[in-house]
């Protein structure tokens, strides 16, 4: 059994919507285990749409306010299973490949909830403190939402034995970008809330150097962190390649390499 007039995409396949009688190709299935319909609004997992096309009985959500809204807590718990499910179900790991970040999936304990990746943020002792939920592609392009925090503004450090070690620590604005950051052995610490909600006085215990690396277009925020810290911060703009915007983004377009050159060459001057 197969979708009737399949077509392939990059990121998902089309084809007939078996649900309804819809004349065009509506219904979409993702590479990370689900599928939706954008004509009838019908969304759910595989499993679902493949009873349903093998004439099974099926039980499956209709579209409604609570679709996609990722795990209903964030605790331990929720995000131990969300990154068993990762390791298990290796299809749901194509988002993160294609940022280049499978290689935080074991370290930082990444996961997977219905459509949502799971990032725990922990305490320099292991101990948990709550998590980021960022939305998979077709998740983000439904419902608008591309991170989601139910917490106040709390660091993210991706790797606290990189901190303890090292003399310098730098700044990035994105969960992504810190991930990156931490994936190339630099110590990095990021706002679990955006540019916006990084508080200077998380750097207070900090007897670093501080580094402060902004996304392309957006220096004023980072310039004015560095006035907050007095000598020890310092911003760093990178040499963007065309169509990278932040430091992820030489992850995506395979140019890591050109990255840790550029964060080599500041901590070394």
């Amino acid at each position: 059994m197969k979708l009737d007039r399949p077509q392939e995409y990059e990121r998902y396949i089309a084809g007939m919507c078996p649900f309804t009688e819809h004349h065009n190709q509506a219904m979409l299935v993702f590479a990370d285990g689900w599928f939706r319909c954008l004509g009838c609004g019908r969304h759910g997992s595989w499993q679902q749409l493949w009873n349903k096309l093998s004439g099974q009985n099926v039980i499956i959500r209709s579209e409604g306010k609570t679709a996609w809204q990722g795990p209903p807590r964030v605790d331990e718990e929720v995000c131990y299973q969300a990154h068993m499910d990762l390791i298990q179900f290796s299809s749901y790991q194509w988002y993160l490949e294609k940022r280049g970040l499978e290689g935080r999936i074991d370290v930082n304990e990444l996961g997977y909830f219905e459509g949502w990746y799971t990032i725990p943020v922990k305490t320099d002792d292991g101990e948990f403190i709550t998590a980021v939920l960022r939305a998979a592609p077709h998740v983000q392009n439904t419902t608008g939402i591309r991170y989601m925090c139910r917490h106040v503004p709390v660091p993210f450090v991706p790797d606290h034995n990189l901190v303890r070690k090292s003399d310098h620590l730098f700044v990035v604005y994105g969960i992504f970008d810190a991930l990156t950051l931490a994936d190339l052995r630099f110590p990095v610490v990021t706002s679990t809330s955006g540019k916006d909600t990084f508080n200077p006085e998380w750097l207070d215990g900090y007897r670093k150097r501080i580094y402060i690396i902004p996304d392309l277009g957006e220096e004023d925020t980072a310039y004015g962190l560095a006035s907050q810290l007095d000598f020890r911060g310092k911003v760093i703009n990178l040499e963007y390649p065309l169509h990278v915007k932040d430091c992820n983004g030489f992850y995506e377009t395979n140019r890591g390499e050109q990255l840790r050159r550029q964060l080599l060459n500041v901590t070394t001057r």
